[in-house]
């Protein structure tokens, strides 16, 4: 289904509350001192009307966390839910609100399912660069599922020097964590790329395996005054087997979920004057769920072993205007 939609949006400098991570506790990551999120345009973090928190995508992976869902669980007003052991359905209500009112994008990409809702049991940190999340009512700029707030995940751009990096570690219940990425520019543009292999045997006695694998990648023209463009994507493969029925009882050995996901976007720009920016978004975000050999309750007309799969499309492109003004004023005008 397609929706469209026409913003106008206005940020002053009168107004700014922003969220300081780093003072809610030491080990709560540090805010960033420029945000897209808050105005769809960088802007500092200091005059941005909305509360903001701002994640780094290095200090969670040196830290050892290695999922969204768990970043997640340190932002004021954020509640996670998770239906089972790792690999579950994993829901994030902000503010109070229902999870389907809050809006998740990847690079830009909206990637929330057909309902709303998003599940946030498969997305790992691996080559995140950083994880905004703007709290509050942001539907004049994201559209009418961004009443209580916006999750936008950025992926790594190529930095000034070549690097590459390898980790691997394990720990208990067979768990097995291996990640590799690289990048590199030059005064042409920059890449970046990733991958990443997540295992365990769960804490059940059988049957509650989870595989996660993550493939990203980004290619970057070099930022003149004239203007930018950027290409990324992104695609995330897991497998969940879990034994348990509706009531928690582990009853079957062979029951399992499968996702896959490719995100890919383009964000592309060009500065008309000193004071004037156009841009171009395009997105594609393509999901495929399997569930196979279900374990129904007693009573339901549904098979006892059935299968489920489904497929989502999803396709937008996002053209708007930023106009800086004096003050740190910014007005943005658009449509999708």
């Amino acid at each position: 289904m397609k929706h469209s939609s026409m913003f106008v949006a206005l940020s002053c400098f009168s107004l700014a509350v922003v969220d300081h991570a780093g003072a809610q506790s030491p080990d709560t990551a540090q805010l960033g001192t420029v945000v897209v999120s808050g105005s769809k345009v960088p802007r500092p973090a200091d005059v941005l009307t909305q509360a903001v928190t701002v994640i780094s995508g290095d200090d969670l992976r040196a830290r050892g966390v290695s999922r969204v869902s768990d970043a997640l669980r340190e932002v004021p007003g954020a509640a996670l839910v998770q239906s089972g052991s790792y690999g579950a359905l994993t829901s994030l209500f902000l503010r109070g609100g229902e999870s389907r009112y809050t809006k998740v994008l990847i690079d830009g990409v909206p990637v929330n399912s057909p309902g709303g809702y998003f599940d946030f049991s498969h997305l790992t940190t691996d080559n995140i660069d950083r994880i905004e999340i703007v709290r509050g009512p942001a539907s004049v700029l994201y559209g009418a599922d961004a009443v209580t707030g916006i999750v936008q995940i950025f992926t790594r751009r190529a930095g000034a020097q070549t690097r590459v990096s390898v980790g691997a570690r394990g720990g208990t219940y067979h768990s097995l964590d291996v990640d590799g990425d690289a990048s590199g520019s030059n005064r042409m543009g920059g890449f970046s790329l990733g991958g990443a292999h997540h295992s365990t045997d769960g804490i059940l006695p059988f049957n509650n395996q989870y595989k996660n694998g993550t493939l990203s990648s980004s290619l970057s023209l070099a930022h003149s005054d004239v203007g930018d463009a950027r290409l990324s994507a992104r695609y995330t493969a897991a497998e969940f087997h879990y034994p348990t029925d509706f009531t928690g009882q582990p009853v079957d050995s062979n029951s399992y979920r499968t996702q896959h996901r490719l995100s890919v976007g383009l964000d592309a720009g060009r500065n008309l004057s000193a004071n004037i920016q156009a841009r171009v978004l395009a997105g594609s975000n393509d999901v495929s769920d399997l569930t196979e050999d279900i374990a129904m309750p007693f009573g339901s007309t549904t098979p006892q072993h059935s299968a489920f799969k489904s497929r989502d499309y999803r396709r937008n492109v996002e053209g708007r205007l930023a106009f800086f003004l004096p003050s740190n004023a910014t007005v943005t005008l658009g449509g999708a």
